[in-house]
């Protein structure tokens, strides 16, 4: 497999985002500038892969990404759903997750700030008629990638009961 901006951008850039800067990251998404926000990110995930022999670069634009938040046990979540991917590890969608309460179900975002975070991906499988669908992952905050087994079908629904399911699961 070859690198891809979908690639970096699902498992680099908006990872490191989400546990270093969940607040920023939380408001940027929720910006009226959030295609200016993702275009900047594509610009610095090209510009990561730009020594890559073989990277697959030019084929994701920041309005192809679109951004859904709600919540789940009333904690908040931001789910970015990317464009079909091409390749075995590309996202279909990434949640994240604040593991933090907001029983009014108003996210403050300056209460952001310190909270955990879940970082979980959709992921596309190999072609094989053995492999399932998808396949639900998460990655931890020094970097580890977790595989949690079958994400079913790459649909929304699938993705989001996923989402529940681990979000009742102690980190650690």
């Amino acid at each position: 497999m070859s690198a891809s901006t979908h690639y970096v951008l699902a498992h680099v850039l908006l990872r490191q985002l989400a546990f270093a800067l969940p607040p920023q990251l939380f408001a940027a998404l929720a910006s009226d500038e959030r295609a200016v926000f993702f275009g900047d990110l594509i610009e610095d995930a090209e510009r990561l892969l730009a020594n890559e022999e073989n990277a697959e670069t030019g084929n994701l634009a920041p309005e192809s990404l679109k951004v859904t938040f709600g919540s789940i046990d009333q904690r908040p979540i931001a789910v970015i759903e990317f464009p079909p991917p091409a390749n075995p590890a590309e996202a279909y969608y990434v949640g994240v997750l604040v593991d933090r309460t907001f029983p009014d179900g108003q996210l403050r975002i300056p209460e952001l700030e310190g909270a955990p975070v879940r970082y979980v991906t959709l992921e596309k499988t190999v072609d094989h008629p053995e492999s399932p669908p998808s396949m639900l992952c998460s990655w931890t905050a020094e970097g580890a990638h977790v595989n949690h087994g079958s994400g079913g079908e790459p649909t929304w629904d699938s993705f989001i009961e996923g989402l529940r399911r681990l979000s009742r699961k102690k980190v650690g």
